[in-house]
């Protein structure tokens, strides 16, 4: 046994009667630590890197000279407490064995306070006396950011060392170390930073409380922070920029003049499209660089403040500079919609002038006939038992199709507001639908109690039955006659309202864009090439300003392209003073309405005027009856002929009409050469000619047109011969037109034609016969 375990069993031992082999295991142990004491200690010395100790005052300077000896000896070999046990210092080495306890963690510290209470008892003084040099510290005048480390040395003109706790002195930019220990630390760091430090006069003292010695050590400190010198710049000017995203690196810099100073801070502005990016947050000079984005920024002259908030106040820096309009991309855009718009509106009106112009002296849409340039399609369905979704004249049907066109582009511009209007009329047709299910539940609900005969059908009467079974037949029939009657109402009401968009909308452009007749454009194909790049250009501009941001623009642009084709139009609608019907054919050579026919009738015998009119009545012998006026040195080129027919009585498929460019001036109804153009009482025409091998070549076959008055209605026929040309119309609707040269004269008339049965009998009345002059 050694050490403590040795003495617990000597402690126990005593005075009791111990059995031989415990004495003899005891003594050994006793005479095994001695001999160790020995070879250390010598009988009563003790070594310290072979110095011996030959007394307390000794041990003393020892242990203050070989510290880390000490901490071996006192807590782990314990020489020191066995030391001074055997030089009788019971007192001492029991104070060491409490040290030991006490200080088993901070074995240095312990060796110390063992070391104190040596002098304590020898009556030396035990305290370490501490001091710094310098002793206080005097940092004068300093700039704000400045940064300085200053050591204090750390003195001793006692023995030992010291520890204790530093209390801060809370002033701004000091920071001192929480600990102090004089036997690791040979000074005294205190670390200065003014970096957010306020400027003004600041003193005050760093206290450390040494522990185990109960005195309080006072480090007075005093200095002044003073305002820094910076300079920087008062405005930037970014010049002109571009559409986009742009850098401007190290653009702005802030330094500090001030010796020693330093400067933090960050940098904002209110401008969303301006972008800080700063390269340092403190330093002898802020760096920052600037990144705008312009692409939501309209053209023109900016103006804003970058707020610096420094560690030396706030302040701004003006920033200016001037977005350049885009002119590429609107140029693109504006050209990407102008040029196409141009050439489709250029295209529409060459086609449109092809298809609605009768290859007169008409260009402009008020110069063409009546049907055209009136436009009256708006509504038209007399008689309402005639509708049909057959037979719809040409230039309306043209007019509808351009009229679907023209609504189709405006759903395209509109779209936007279109959908708005679609979610609010959807929830308007909601509650509509709601209500109507409501109705048709209530109705079902009162149908089902009304329906009770169907149960008792085995019992009713087959009379009965049959009754109910006619009234549900006509019941039924009634419905989808008035549905079918519908349908086709509403078909023709949309192709008339259709028309009416339509032909509005090329009278008011014609009207816009005639003043292009006094520069020399008499085509109104080019006008409005002219006026759809005006218009092309207007959406352009207004999709490339929406594009790019600039809407400040729009209103200008809106404005100008409304004021324009408003003043155009005005203008045009004064200058273009045509009258209601163009007169192509100023001559009139013959009007007759037959109170005092004309002499000039080459008519056949059956043939008669009477009650106001020319008769044609039915018969079987020919297939057709002529009636030709003009006498034999009376023949015409060019001209324009009409005339009212009836058809009296007879079938509905025998045919009249009116014919022109007759070249005989006889009777006879064979070897004719003529152009004609028929009309049958179920309402169906054609047009064509008759060659004089008695052969029908028809240039319009027959088909329907819902402008012919079925029936023995009274119908107006005209025919108009100019050139090649051969146009006809029905009660005011040019119903077809065809070029042939084959006759390029001859005479006029009228013709009835026999049907599957005899000839219908037929009046022709108000003959107008005009031509062109000479």
């Amino acid at each position: 046994m050694r050490g403590e375990e040795l003495k617990n069993a000597q402690k126990w031992a005593a005075g009791k009667n111990l059995s031989k082999e415990d004495n003899d295991f005891l003594n050994a142990s006793r005479e095994l630590r001695t001999k160790e004491l020995e070879e250390s200690l010598g009988p009563t010395k003790l070594k310290f890197k072979n110095e011996e100790v030959f007394s307390v005052s000794d041990l003393i300077d020892k242990c203050d000279k070989y510290p880390d000896t000490t901490e071996d000896y006192l807590f782990n070999r314990k020489y020191l407490e066995e030391w001074l046990f055997l030089r009788s210092e019971t007192d001492l080495a029991n104070l060491s064995r409490k040290i030991v306890d006490k200080y088993k963690q901070e074995k240095r510290r312990g060796v110390e306070m063992f070391v104190r209470e040596l002098c304590r008892h020898l009556g030396r003084p035990p305290y370490p006396k501490i001091f710094f040099e310098p002793n206080q510290v005097e940092l004068g005048e300093i700039p704000i950011g400045y940064q300085h480390k200053l050591s204090l040395k750390i003195s001793n003109n006692g023995r030992g060392f010291a520890w204790g706790d530093v209390i801060n002195p809370n002033l701004p930019g000091l920071s001192v170390p929480e600990k102090f220990d004089s036997s690791t630390d040979t000074t005294f760091d205190i670390n200065f930073d003014a970096i957010e430090v306020e400027p003004g006069d600041y003193q005050g003292s760093i206290f450390i409380c040494l522990k185990e010695i109960e005195y309080t050590y006072r480090i007075p400190i005093s200095y002044k922070i003073t305002k820094l010198n910076i300079s920087k710049p008062e405005k930037l000017d970014l010049g002109v920029i571009s559409h986009g995203r742009h850098s401007f690196t190290r653009k702005l810099i802030i330094t500090c003049e001030s010796s020693g100073g330093r400067l933090k801070g960050i940098a904002s502005t209110k401008m969303n499209e301006i972008e800080i990016r700063q390269h340092s947050s403190e330093g002898q000079s802020l760096e920052f660089s600037l990144t705008i984005d312009t692409t939501n920024l309209e053209a023109g002259n900016y103006n804003t403040e970058i707020t610096i908030k420094t560690n030396t106040g706030k302040f701004q820096v003006s920033i200016c500079f001037k977005k350049s309009l885009n002119c590429g991309t609107i140029i693109l855009l504006t050209a990407r919609i102008c040029l196409p718009l141009g050439l489709v509106m250029f295209l529409i009106r060459y086609l449109l002038g092809n298809y609605l112009s009768v290859g007169l002296d008409d260009n402009w849409v008020l110069s063409y006939p009546p049907e055209v340039s009136q436009a009256s399609y708006l509504p038209d369905f007399y008689p309402w038992f005639y509708l049909s979704i057959f037979g719809i004249p040409k230039v309306r049907i043209i007019y509808t199709i351009f009229g679907s066109l023209v609504c189709l582009i405006c759903v395209f511009i509109f779209r936007n507001y279109l959908n708005s209007l679609k979610g609010k009329v959807k929830s308007e047709l909601g509650i509509f639908y709601n209500s109507i299910n409501e109705l048709i539940e209530s109705y079902n609900n009162r149908a089902n109690g009304s329906n009770e005969w169907v149960d008792n059908l085995e019992d009713s009467p087959i009379k009965e039955m049959i009754c109910i079974l006619i009234c549900w037949l006509t019941k039924t029939a009634f419905i989808l006659l008035v549905l079918l009657w519908l349908i086709v109402f509403i078909f023709n009401l949309t192709i008339n309202i259709l028309a009416w968009i339509g032909s509005s909308f090329i009278i008011i452009t014609d009207l816009t864009t005639y003043l292009f007749k006094t520069i020399g454009i008499e085509q109104p194909a080019f006008g409005w090439l002219a006026f759809g790049l005006f218009i092309g250009g207007a959406i352009g501009l207004i999709q490339s300003f929406k594009s790019i941001g600039q809407y400040s623009y729009l209103s200008r642009v809106y404005f100008i392209a409304i004021f324009i084709p408003f003043m155009l139009f005005m203008a045009g609608l004064i200058t273009a003073n045509f009258p209601d019907k163009i007169e192509f054919f100023p001559d009139t050579v013959l009007f007759d309405d037959f109170k005092s026919p004309s002499r000039n009738w080459n008519k056949d015998t059956l043939l008669s005027i009477k009650d106001g009119g020319l008769f044609h009545p039915g018969t079987k012998n020919n297939n057709f009856k002529l009636s030709i006026w003009g006498n034999k040195n009376q023949i015409f080129k060019d001209f324009d002929f009409s005339a009212d027919v009836k058809k009296v009585n007879g079938t509905d498929d025998s045919a009249f009409g009116v014919i022109a460019r007759t070249s005989k001036n006889n009777k006879s109804t064979v070897r004719q050469n003529f152009y004609y153009l028929l009309i049958k009482g179920n309402g169906e025409f054609a047009m064509g000619k008759l060659i004089a091998s008695n052969k029908w070549e028809e240039k319009v076959g027959w088909q329907h047109s819902t402008s012919i008055k079925p029936g023995n209605n009274i119908n107006r026929l005209r025919v108009v011969c100019n050139g090649k040309k051969v146009i006809g119309w029905i009660n005011g609707q040019r119903v077809g037109i065809f070029e042939d040269d084959s006759y390029t004269s001859g005479k006029i008339g009228v013709i009835s034609l026999r049907g599957s049965d005899d000839g219908a009998a037929v009046y022709f009345d108000n003959v107008i016969f005009k031509t062109k002059p000479e």
